[in-house]
């Protein structure tokens, strides 16, 4: 029985991966590039420029056809107050399942280019000028030359945040994997927005900082704050 159950799972998730793979769920047209008028360029005391997603046209080429989104911010943020990045991708409605989306965190793309998670935190929220986040992963990350960043990203699903568990997320849950899968197999994936903050001072000491203030909000407008319920 138990090998037998081995078995069907194998053949589940063989299926589910050839569909994931070759079917083109319906799309629609979703929010298109928004994301840039979005988020202050250059909010009080703050510098900016943007970010290339890679070092080559080539690099950045195998990005974008890895994650497929329709818009995507790569944008670093300077003060005296630091250094703060922002990286928020966007996929409408139908473009792109939810499990592929999940599997791409810090917790994985960081760790296997040499990054090491020194210290973590689930289900922590900001505090924005009108209420605070939808729960988000907390990071300490440290590079092989050891820099340390602290980073705090969110994966929303139709406005919910998309739960990888109390873990850190290396590898996909086999368990929602399926789940996703199969349910995306009659009902087309939602909008989907990934958010990441980095930065190299805790985000605590930024919370009277009008320029954080103003970057937190506009975050909070993309989906990212707590709705209060009547």
């Amino acid at each position: 029985m138990r090998y037998g159950t081995l078995i069907l799972g194998g053949v589940v998730l063989a299926a589910s991966l050839g569909y994931t793979l070759l079917h083109t769920p319906t799309q629609q047209p979703g929010k298109g590039r928004h994301l840039a008028a979005a988020i202050p360029i250059d909010p009080s005391g703050w510098t900016s420029h943007e970010v290339p997603l890679g070092a080559t046209e080539e690099v950045r080429g195998a990005v974008a056809e890895t994650l497929r989104y329709a818009d995507v911010l790569l944008r670093e943020y300077r003060s005296a107050r630091g250094t703060l990045t922002v990286y928020i991708a966007y996929w409408a409605p139908g473009q792109m399942p939810t499990q592929l989306v999940a599997s791409h965190t810090p917790d994985r793309c960081w760790t296997e280019v040499g990054w090491v998670c020194e210290q973590l935190r689930h289900k922590t929220r900001l505090i924005l000028p009108a209420g605070v986040t939808l729960p988000g992963e907390w990071r300490l990350f440290a590079d092989p030359g050891g820099q340390r960043l602290q980073v705090l990203y969110w994966h929303l699903a139709g406005g919910q945040v998309y739960d990888q568990g109390e873990r850190l997320a290396t590898s996909p849950s086999l368990g929602r994997w399926l789940r996703d899968a199969l349910g995306q197999v009659l009902q087309a994936p939602p909008e989907q927005y990934f958010i990441r903050l980095s930065s190299d001072r805790p985000f605590e000491e930024l919370q009277d900082d009008a320029g954080w203030r103003q970057l937190t909000q506009a975050l909070g407008g993309l989906g990212l704050q707590e709705r209060v319920k009547p």
